[in-house]
């Protein structure tokens, strides 16, 4: 929506001028290329026809550019002056830069973030998938087979069905499978994961042998031997049940370099940090 005069320029979801106009990307399939004529400061004939972009807006809010690229007033200043939700860079806080080379390792306080994460992965490889981008922690995210990114730990088997079905929906859309993995139960191929320690604990116990069996007969590896980030979901919970049986195989993946991580927790205590590093 076009509006003449604005109190917050660089805050307002409007446009105002045509420098900072941009296409609805549903009704209109444009590049993140800049088109020629406008570049050149000139009218571009074909208007909202055009296959390239006509603004800068359009190109930072291109969805193979979309928050693909960190965010330089976080990196140097803690702080972004146009806020999480109209700023199109990524900040090294949230789940955008989920698979991004430099990722760092989160400890988050609060619950309710493990679905904000989990939603915010599937997203960010689907944009991924999108550009084609090689920013997935230095791999391409063009897959021959399907395969598990996203590994969610949970230490409630009601947990894991309820977290499964809040995001099959937008899983669908990305062109993502969920699977729900409990005791008894064997996974599909599939591209996130979520399951319980002793639920995946088996799991890997049993690819461990198929990707065995696997590799003597020139086959593909098992479907989670491409796991590119890890949710743990209420962290205190899990390490308290690491602590009492033994899921050495799960412990040895989390501690997996190349992996992106994030750990949640109620409340995170200090002792729990350090039995996390």
């Amino acid at each position: 929506m076009y509006k003449e005069s604005c109190a917050s320029h660089q805050l307002c979801h409007d446009y105002h001028s045509a420098e900072d106009r941009r296409r609805n990307p549903l009704l209109y399939n444009y590049s993140s290329t800049m088109c020629n004529t406008v570049r050149n400061s000139k009218e571009c004939k074909r208007h909202d026809e055009c296959e390239d972009a006509h603004s800068t807006v359009e190109i930072l809010f291109h969805k193979t550019k979309f928050r693909s690229h960190i965010c330089v007033g976080w990196s140097t200043l803690r702080a972004c002056p146009m806020g999480d939700k109209v700023c199109p860079f990524a900040h090294p806080d949230c789940p955008d830069l989920f698979f991004h080379p430099d990722w760092e390792d989160l400890y988050v306080e609060g619950l309710h973030n493990t679905l904000l994460f989990l939603s915010g992965a599937i997203l960010n490889h689907f944009r991924l998938q999108l550009s084609g981008s090689r920013n997935e922690v230095g791999h391409s995210t063009q897959r021959s087979v399907p395969c598990v990114r996203i590994l969610v730990i949970t230490p409630s088997a009601d947990m894991v069905k309820l977290y499964a079905q809040a995001v099959k929906e937008l899983a669908l859309t990305c062109n993502m499978e969920v699977t729900a993995v409990t005791l008894g139960t064997a996974t599909r191929d599939s591209s996130v994961l979520i399951g319980t320690p002793a639920s995946l604990s088996k799991l890997l116990a049993e690819e461990k042998s198929k990707t065995s069996r696997k590799q003597h007969s020139g086959k593909a590896l098992g479907t989670i031997s491409n796991i590119r980030a890890i949710i743990l979901d209420d962290a205190s919970s899990v390490l308290k049940e690491f602590s009492s049986v033994s899921h050495q195989a799960l412990e040895r993946l989390l501690g997996t370099p190349g992996i992106n991580k994030v750990a949640i927790s109620e409340v995170i205590s200090v002792s729990e940090v350090y039995q996390n590093q």
